[in-house]
């Protein structure tokens, strides 16, 4: 118990500071110098855990305190710090990467169902035979009724090469399928040419890589003579802060994408190109987050582009990863996203130049924006 407490009042210095720190934890007396109450700190602690040893009926270990307690401090800042175990981070690191070991496909929770809603293209997944619109019903005969959507996936995934059986619910009856995990590429670009003309292209989310996927796009558009584009961020819940500039880069033209306010200082992001002779329309809606919020803000603010859907999230904080030895890590917000005018994103949103809700099975933001770029 004393090994916790110590180390809790070790990662409250650890978050504290503007700087990532990769040294070894500072002592108890550093702790002390740096806190002015931390007699009554101390105090307090202990007596919660006097309290678990004493009263608490159930087994729990010190390592689940341990984690317990720096999750806490860490998720009383904002909704967007965390500490993620060895195992948390190595899915968290897989999603921004753009490659996850697993099967190849993409699931959603349907009506109490684990539901595929996408087999990647020459997946392990397609070669097996599992369709799309399968109901996923156990994962190497167990039940997943009423996991969450993340320990299915956890389930799922494994290391390279290894086998699991996946179990289907198809029609009026049930399929056993043998799959071995491959490493997964996830493209995270959609891209079409819509009525002959008009470059469509949806981004998933902001992973590595993706500036090859939309640069192949942009070489297309550019073949095919279409100068206008309709970019789809709707659902995009953001990702990586240097892909977006890289993609703001491309479209607007030199001068500012974002500013970033940290706690003692501002920084800026530039386009260091004259930008794309588009004329540009970008969806958006109220899931459209962080990194989507980069772009949609620099294309609106700057005035290459109009924005049609509905306004968006306001998750405008940056992140920092911070790995721990062993394995797992701290994610901190360490500053806040402006847009290329100043206009704070935070908790508000970006508010968009149409205003058009999807309320039935036809699209009207996209029917919307070809109507506008015409």
């Amino acid at each position: 118990m004393k090994r916790f407490l110590s180390i809790i009042l070790a990662s409250i210095i650890l978050i504290s500071g503007t700087g990532v720190s990769y040294g070894t934890a500072p002592t108890l007396e550093e702790v002390v110098n740096q806190r002015k109450n931390v007699g009554a700190d101390i105090e307090f602690l202990n007596s919660v855990l006097d309290m678990i040893d004493d009263r608490y009926p159930f087994p729990v270990s010190e390592d689940e305190l341990i984690k317990g307690g720096v999750k806490g401090i860490l998720r009383t800042l904002d909704p967007h710090s965390d500490y993620y175990t060895k195992e948390e981070a190595e899915s968290l690191m897989s999603m921004t990467t753009g490659e996850i070991v697993g099967i190849g496909v993409v699931i959603e929770l349907a009506d109490g169902m684990i539901n595929i809603r996408q087999i990647i293209a020459d997946s392990p997944a397609e070669k097996a035979g599992i369709q799309e619109n399968d109901k996923i019903v156990s994962v190497n005969y167990e039940s997943l009724l009423g996991l969450t959507l993340p320990e299915v996936s956890n389930r799922i995934k494994g290391k390279v090469d290894t086998s699991v059986k996946i179990t289907v619910a198809r029609g009026d009856g049930y399929m056993d399928f043998d799959v071995v995990r491959k490493a997964i590429k996830i493209n995270p670009v959609k891209f079409e040419i819509l009525n002959g003309n008009i470059g469509y292209m949806e981004i998933d989310e902001f992973s590595y890589g993706l500036s090859k996927y939309t640069q192949m796009a942009f070489m297309e558009m550019d073949q095919r003579g279409s100068k206008k584009l309709i970019l789809d961020l709707r659902n995009n819940p953001g990702g990586l802060l240097n892909e977006a500039i890289k993609l703001s880069d491309t479209l607007v033209p030199k001068g500012e994408i974002v500013h970033i306010r940290y706690k003692d200082d501002m920084e800026t992001y530039k386009s260091k190109t004259n930008g794309k002779d588009y004329k540009i329309i970008v969806l958006v809606n109220e899931n459209s987050a962080s990194a989507a919020e980069i772009v949609a803000g620099a294309i609106k603010d700057r005035g290459v582009g109009k924005l049609v859907g509905t306004r968006t999230y306001g998750k405008a904080t940056v992140q920092s990863m911070m790995p721990i030895t062993d394995g797992s890590i701290v994610k901190m917000t360490i500053g806040e996203y402006l847009t290329p005018g100043k206009e704070p994103i935070n908790g508000i949103g970006i508010e968009v130049d149409y205003e058009v809700k999807n309320t039935g099975t036809e699209d009207m933001q996209l029917k919307k924006a070809i109507e506008l770029i015409r």
